[in-house]
């Protein structure tokens, strides 16, 4: 119960900082969900069965 409670609250933290203020906080945490994002496709894009991974890797 308690983890499932924390997976629904985790996306909505950056509204939360942004909400009371915390504008820093809220940055550093906008820029972190944005790199993940772009890391997490690149990753995806290169795996070995897919068409850039198989050029890239000349699979």
């Amino acid at each position: 119960m308690r983890r499932e409670l924390s997976k629904q609250a985790l996306p909505d933290l950056p509204r939360l900082l942004a909400r009371v203020g915390n504008i820093k906080a809220h940055q550093l945490n906008m820029q972190l969900l944005y790199g993940l994002a772009l890391i997490l496709t690149g990753l995806f894009t290169l795996l070995p069965n897919r068409v850039m991974g198989q050029i890239f890797f000349g699979g």
